[in-house]
C-alpha cells in the first residue's frame, strides 16, 4: 500500500532576538534582520488592479492616434509645400574674385591698404621703389634724344644731296650748250677748208674743241648718276634714323609706363582679401599681391533635375544664409545653365564606358539678389553656404523681365 507523505513547503519561522530564522522546505536556512523584511514590505509594489489596465490601454492608443495625425498632417503640409517650392542645401555664393599683382619686378614701398578693407576703383594700393626705373627713363630720353639728332643729320645730307644734283644737272646744261656750240664751230671750218679760208689746224682745233665737249657732257651726266645714286643712300640713312627714333620713342613710352606701374591701383570696388605683399619684399611680374572682392555677388543653386521642370528665369526666391540664420533675402532666379556641372568638370563622365549606373544630376541656376543694400550691410561673400527656397508655381514678375530679356526667344 502506498502512503502519501506531504511536506510542508512552507517556512517556518523561529523567533530569536531581534532576527528571525527562516527555515525552507528544504532544510536551508537564512537569517534576515526585522528591518530588512519591513522594509521590503514597505517597498513592495501595489497590484495592479483589472480597472487600471484598460484605462492605460486607452490612453496609449489615443497618443498613438495623435501622432499618426500630426504626421499625416505635416506630410499632407510637407507635400503641399513641395509642389509649390523647390529648395536644395547644395547652394553657394559666388562673385567676382580679382586678383591684383604686379607689372614690373621690384621691391615694395609702401603698402596703403589693410585685410578686409573696402577700397574704390582707382585707389592706390601699394608702390614700388622707383630709382630703377626713374634711371631706365632717362636713359630712354636721352636715346630719344640722340636719334632725332641723327635722323636730322640724315635728313640734311639728303637736302645737301639733292641741292648736288640740281647743280650737276645745271653743269650737265652748260656742258650740251658746249658742245653744240663746239659742234657748229667744227661745222663752220670743215665748210671753210675746202675754200682756202680756213687752214687745217684750225679745223684740228675745231674737231679737238668737239671732242672736249663731248667729253664734258658725258663726265657731267656720270657725275649727275654718281649724285642720284647718292641721293638714295641718304634717303635710306634718313628713314633708318626715322626708324630709330621710333624705336627710342617706342621705348621711351615703354620706360614711362614701367615707371608708372610702379603705382598699384585697385581695379575695381571692392573688399581687400588674402593681402601678401609687406613692405620690402621683392615681388616678380603676375606675382599675386592681394585679390579685390566685387561686392556684387549671387547665388549658384545646384538643384537635381528632377527639380527644374517648373522652375524659370525671373522666379522669386527667399534665401536663407548659415551666418544670418535668422534673416530673408529676397532674390529672383537669373538663368539656369545650358548643361549639367559633371559635363563641365574636369573629368566628365563617359557614359558609353563601363557599366552604366543612373545618376541624377545637378544642374546650376543663378539666383540674383533683390537688395544690393542688404548684402553689404550682413556682409556675404562668396564660398558663404544658403538655402534658397524658389516658388516654381509663381511666373516671371514684371519686375523680372530685365533677367528674362537676356533669354534669347526661340526661332
Amino acid at each position: 500500500m502506498t502512503g502519501t507523505v506531504q511536506v510542508d513547503s512552507a517556512p517556518r519561522v523561529k523567533s530569536n532576538g531581534d532576527a528571525r530564522r527562516i527555515e525552507l522546505h528544504d532544510g536551508h536556512a537564512a537569517e534576515r534582520s526585522i528591518a530588512e523584511m519591513s522594509e521590503e514590505h514597505v517597498q513592495a509594489p501595489a497590484p495592479v488592479t483589472s480597472a487600471a489596465r484598460p484605462r492605460r490601454r486607452l490612453l496609449a492608443w489615443a497618443f498613438a492616434g495623435v501622432a499618426a495625425i500630426a504626421a499625416s498632417a505635416g506630410g499632407v503640409a510637407y507635400y503641399i509645400h513641395s509642389l509649390a517650392f523647390e529648395s536644395t542645401d547644395d547652394a553657394f555664393i559666388e562673385g567676382h574674385i580679382v586678383p591684383v599683382s604686379s607689372r614690373v619686378p621690384g621691391h615694395v614701398a609702401r603698402v596703403h591698404v589693410a585685410d578686409n578693407q573696402l577700397v574704390k576703383a582707382g585707389d592706390l594700393l601699394a608702390e614700388l621703389d622707383p630709382p630703377d626705373f626713374d634711371t631706365r627713363l632717362a636713359a630712354a630720353e636721352a636715346a630719344v634724344r640722340t636719334a632725332q639728332a641723327t635722323s636730322q643729320a640724315r635728313a640734311t645730307a639728303v637736302l645737301a644731296a639733292q641741292a648736288d644734283l640740281e647743280q650737276g644737272k645745271a653743269d650737265v646744261t652748260a656742258a650740251e650748250a658746249r658742245e653744240e656750240r663746239a659742234n657748229g664751230h667744227l661745222k663752220r671750218i670743215q665748210s671753210l677748208v675746202p675754200l682756202h679760208a680756213a687752214s687745217q689746224e684750225s679745223l684740228d682745233e675745231a674737231i679737238a674743241g668737239a671732242h672736249v665737249a663731248h667729253a664734258d657732257v658725258t663726265a657731267a651726266r656720270e657725275r649727275i648718276h654718281a649724285k642720284q645714286s647718292a641721293i638714295a643712300q641718304a634717303e635710306a640713312a634718313g628713314k633708318a634714323a626715322e626708324s630709330g627714333v621710333s624705336q627710342a620713342e617706342a621705348e621711351l613710352r615703354q620706360a614711362r609706363l614701367n615707371r608708372s606701374y610702379t603705382k598699384i591701383y585697385a581695379p575695381i570696388s571692392g573688399h581687400i582679401a588674402r593681402k601678401s605683399v609687406e613692405v620690402g619684399a621683392f615681388v616678380q611680374v603676375g606675382q599675386p599681391l592681394m585679390a579685390l572682392v566685387d561686392p556684387d555677388v549671387w547665388v549658384v543653386a545646384n538643384f537635381k533635375e528632377t527639380q527644374l521642370a517648373k522652375m524659370r528665369p525671373g522666379q522669386p526666391v527667399v534665401v536663407t544664409v548659415d551666418t544670418h540664420s535668422d534673416s530673408k533675402f529676397p532674390a529672383h532666379i537669373d538663368s539656369i545653365q545650358r548643361g549639367s556641372g559633371a559635363k563641365f568638370s574636369l573629368l566628365p563622365p563617359e557614359n558609353a564606358t563601363g557599366n552604366y549606373v543612373k545618376v541624377v544630376q545637378r544642374v546650376p541656376v543663378k539666383i540674383v539678389f533683390d537688395d544690393p543694400k542688404q548684402i553689404e550691410r550682413y556682409g556675404l561673400g562668396p564660398g558663404m553656404s544658403v538655402v534658397p527656397v524658389v516658388n516654381v508655381q509663381e511666373p516671371r514678375g514684371d519686375s523680372m523681365r530685365v533677367a528674362a530679356s537676356r533669354v534669347p526667344a526661340s526661332r
